[in-house]
């Protein structure tokens, strides 16, 4: 049917649904969607699952949907059987039931122009498999691959798919609006190419570092899919930027997908953590597609594809000026649902975090009065229904401030002496820096929440797949920019922390990139809050350490890696000085990685050591698993329970016995 049809049909029933009403508009936003599926023929889309990035146990990955019929897809819904386990995504509301996945539109994304393409993001367990099955959208047939490779058994597979011959046949995105090509991985489209590449460290200490591999193009055409490979070398704790496979001594790290087209005289990072000391001349072999096998020189460190020495090291890029909001930008209208003031907080204090949404509903002052614990990180704000640049609590229509969610709690709780710091982010759900269009829509909807409960205490949860998603950390820094003007301007306070994931070693690379962009913007940071926890065995094993000993030295990584960091930007810091900027948050108990139990010993070891160095936070996943499961011992991480023997709120007592 021709695009102009559409209009008339569409025309046609939003008169139909003036007439009859609101009590029609669900049937006719049905009759609405039918009138587009009939555009819709199988070869006419095309999906792709695919892996942005690795870690040891898990993974980002993206889904493509690409239109490659004559019209217009207005408003959509992908089904599928099977497929990847996702633990949170973005940009798409998704019901998983069983073996069958249902993943629809947020609005903003409905439309999907002829020859177009939407995309959403998820984080999984495991590895991507190319086991999805029966996938459809709007009910019509897609062809399928995983990676750029058809999925073999399915529609994918049988010929046409993927669209007309002006489409990609693998059923990848058209490159109109610079998405890369999505060919065989490692594959150099470029005449004539010449890719270098250099390796340097980027933060050493005792038993590990981070290192970044820079990838340059050195040609004049574009290079669509790379691949670098070597020969021993480290040991490799994780990796961003990039997916690896190591098998056999030899380790082969190709792009992500969103980074894997290099643009003339243009260049692209790999950043990972190793342990043991850094040794550039431990890459042997190494090669780079297409390329001819290079060795670096004795000193390590340079290489070339096309057998050249390389241009050195590189040294580290000048923190850039911070920058400045091009115009005023004034606060929202305050509006206080809360009305008992904060209390004055400690330096050094136990905030435990608290998931508000369980249910039954943990009650704050009963927690209060029944662990001794003043303080609590009340987690999570997230967008509204995973669109919304509007913030509630797990995104929750209901639990919002102005439906008097928290309100009595809060005011019970501040009357007594205690407060919360409230979280924003998580896991799961949408974080509101990706569902606001704007920095400064961001802050306007971070300011509603902050007048709402008068908070004077907030923590932004950074993980999974946001640690690496360039836009919405901008937008977040900003944002947060803005905020510490209002508060200075209206003579309030406002302290902020960021909660971020960490190896035993320290932040990975992509945590000193949400640090650094936050000091880029002026943001004054009170604390940096280390998620001590679900390493994964290849960066700490059991039999090598207890999870108090890997909380300690990765406590140990961030305050050498927050001295580095500050001094570079101008600001050098005291020993003590960063030591109160540090804060320490394990899982008790039964972590998510089944090898890992954080015991009662851990605590007290952790304890004494925050004690020692003036560790500024703890904290704990979560106030609400404080008791010994009704079954006794399990394997399994429970969000009720800690899994482990164990008196009620013990984990509590001990962390927070020398706190106020």
């Amino acid at each position: 049917m021709p695009i102009h049809s559409h209009i008339r049909s569409f025309r046609s029933l939003r008169v139909l649904e003036h007439v009859l009403g609101s009590s029609m508009r669900t049937t006719l936003a049905a009759l609405m969607a039918a009138s587009m599926m009939t555009a819709i023929a199988w070869s006419d889309v095309s999906v792709d699952f695919r892996t942005a990035s690795t870690w040891w146990g898990g993974y980002s990955g993206r889904v493509v949907i690409t239109n490659h019929g004559p019209s217009a897809i207005n408003g959509w819904t992908l089904t599928w059987e099977d497929g990847p386990a996702i633990d949170s995504s973005w940009n798409v509301a998704i019901a998983p039931t069983g073996g069958t996945h249902e993943a629809a539109d947020v609005g903003w994304n409905a439309h999907i122009p002829a020859g177009g393409h939407v995309e959403f993001g998820f984080t999984a367990s495991g590895s991507l498999e190319a086991n999805v099955r029966s996938c459809s959208l709007n009910g019509i047939e897609a062809a399928v691959t995983c990676d750029g490779v058809p999925i073999s058994g399915d529609s994918s597979s049988e010929p046409g798919a993927g669209g007309d011959s002006s489409s990609p046949t693998s059923g990848q995105p058209d490159d109109d609006e610079g998405e890369p090509s999505g060919g065989e991985a490692g594959t150099d489209n470029a005449t004539g190419s010449n890719l270098s590449w250099s390796i340097r460290p980027d933060a050493v200490w005792d038993s590990g570092f981070t290192a970044t591999i820079t990838i340059t193009n050195d040609s004049t055409s574009v290079v669509s899919g790379w691949a670098i490979q070597w020969s021993d070398g480290p040991s490799i704790a994780s990796l961003w930027n990039g997916v690896m496979t190591a098998s056999d001594g030899l380790t082969s790290v190709s792009d992500a997908g969103w980074n894997g087209e290099i643009a003339p005289g243009a260049s692209v990072t790999i950043g990972f953590s190793g342990q043991g000391s850094f040794d550039a001349s431990s890459f042997h072999d190494v090669s780079l597609e297409p390329g001819v096998i290079v060795v670096p020189p004795s000193g390590g460190g340079t290489g070339s594809a096309s057998g050249g020495g390389g241009a050195g090291p590189t040294e580290p890029t000048e923190p850039t000026e911070p920058f400045e909001p091009t115009d005023p930008i004034d606060p929202p209208p305050s509006s206080a649902f809360v009305t008992t003031p904060a209390p004055e907080w400690p330096d050094r204090f136990f905030a435990p975090y608290v998931d508000v949404t369980l249910w039954p509903p943990p009650h704050l002052p009963t927690l209060m009065n029944s662990t001794g614990a003043r303080f609590f990180t009340a987690a999570f704000v997230v967008a509204m229904q995973g669109q919304s640049c509007e913030g509630s609590w797990g995104g929750y229509s209901p639990y919002t401030p102005d439906q008097g969610f928290l309100v009595d709690q809060l005011d019970d709780l501040r009357a007594q002496g205690g407060d919360i710091m409230l979280s924003f982010g998580g896991a799961a759900g949408t974080e509101l820096a990706a569902a606001c269009a704007t920095a400064e829509d961001l802050a306007m909807a971070y300011q509603s929440i902050i007048d709402a409960y008068q908070l004077t205490h907030i923590d932004f949860d950074i993980e999974g797949a946001w640690v690496a998603h360039p836009s919405s950390i901008e937008h977040r820094s900003l944002a947060i920019r803005l905020l510490q003007d209002w508060a200075r301007d209206a003579g309030r306070t406002l302290h902020v922390w960021y909660t971020l994931p960490v190896l035993p070693q320290g932040l990975t690379w992509d945590g000193l990139n949400v640090l650094e962009s936050a000091l880029e913007w002026g943001v004054e940071l009170d604390g940096v809050n280390i998620m001590a926890m679900d390493y994964g065995d290849n960066a700490a094993p059991p039999a090598a350490a207890s999870m108090g000993d890997y909380a300690i030295l990765a406590a140990q990584g961030v305050h050498s890696q927050l001295g580095e960091l500050y001094a570079s930007f101008g600001e050098p810091r005291s020993v003590q000085d960063l030591w109160n900027m540090v804060g320490v948050t394990p899982m008790i108990g039964q972590n998510d990685v089944s090898s890992e139990v954080f015991t009662i010993d851990d605590a007290e070891l952790l304890r004494a050591f925050a004690s020692e160095h003036g560790v500024a936070m703890l904290s704990m996943w979560s106030i609400t698993r404080d008791h010994a499961c009704p079954g006794g011992p399990s394997p399994w991480a429970s969000a009720s329970c800690s899994g482990i023997d164990q008196e009620s709120f013990e984990f509590a007592w001990r962390l927070g016995a020398d706190r106020p």
